[in-house]
């Protein structure tokens, strides 16, 4: 697991994490882990279900299957779009098995857009996906609690508001290098079992500040909620692979994406 206070990074980053995430997808494609079977008759797909499910993340054997198909497509993409040297030098060096899991955690914890209302809807109740650069800057910490919501059923969000008031049009620099830049503040608040809750926090463009994790953590605290929430995974480095419960249950989840 990784702290929170380091889930915020410069943009940069993301190709780095591109070029990662390629990798990933050439050991999939090169090694067979992405065929139906592995090992001695060993099905693979039967195996991730069972390992998630024994980890507390109720998936389907469809969703399992199709995350498949994602990263078999991105792999011929890969293998088409890439001079074969550079594609054989990237072939199997990921453990190929792990990022099949954070596949089938994102597409299952992503939610839905409705095209013609505009409004995001979570997917699961066991795993939040979301990206860390947002589509809907306005409500960026609405969607995020209502996903938060959907995965921490013995507790209530509700009356979420955000102030905007402070947000300017004009990026500017922190004392802190290792923080993006910052075009003002923005307040939110919520209810959470009907006691108020608020936090400002610095506005990073359209970038989710996540020290918005460890504000809602330390009212869940407060409530005496029976869970937490924990950053398991990324994918990209900018997409969140979050889930609420234990500290046992995060780090089940992280061995399995091989998260520090």
């Amino acid at each position: 697991m990784r702290d929170v206070g380091e889930e915020q990074s410069m943009r940069l980053r993301r190709w780095v994490a591109m070029f990662l995430l390629l990798m990933g997808l050439g050991g999939l494609y090169s090694t067979g882990w992405a065929q139906e079977d592995h090992g001695e008759g060993e099905n693979m797909e039967e195996k991730i279900q069972k390992s998630l499910a024994e980890a507390g993340i109720r998936v389907s054997a469809d969703e399992v299957a199709a995350a498949r198909k994602d990263m078999e497509e991105q792999a011929e993409w890969m293998k088409s779009d890439m001079p074969e040297e550079i594609w054989r030098t990237l072939a199997g060096r990921y453990q190929s098995e792990e990022q099949w899991i954070q596949t089938v955690l994102l597409n299952a914890g992503m939610g839905k857009w409705d095209e013609e209302t505009g409004e995001w809807s979570p997917t699961s109740q066991d795993v939040y996906a979301f990206d860390a650069e947002v589509m809907d800057i306005e409500r960026m910490y609405t969607h995020f609690l209502r996903g938060v919501q959907a995965i921490a059923a013995d507790v209530t969000l509700s009356n979420i508001q955000e102030d905007l008031s402070q947000v300017t049009d004009e990026m500017a620099n922190l004392d802190n290098p290792s923080l993006p830049s910052t075009n003002g503040k923005r307040s939110v608040s919520f209810e959470l079992n009907g006691h108020a809750y608020e936090v400002e926090l610095e506005s990073y463009g359209d970038w989710i500040n996540m020290e918005i994790v460890n504000f809602v953590n330390q009212a869940l605290e407060k409530e005496g909620a029976s869970g937490r929430l924990y950053v398991v995974g990324h994918g990209m480095d900018q997409m969140v692979i979050m889930i609420y419960g234990s500290k046992d249950k995060a780090e089940a989840l992280s061995e399995l994406l091989d998260m520090e």
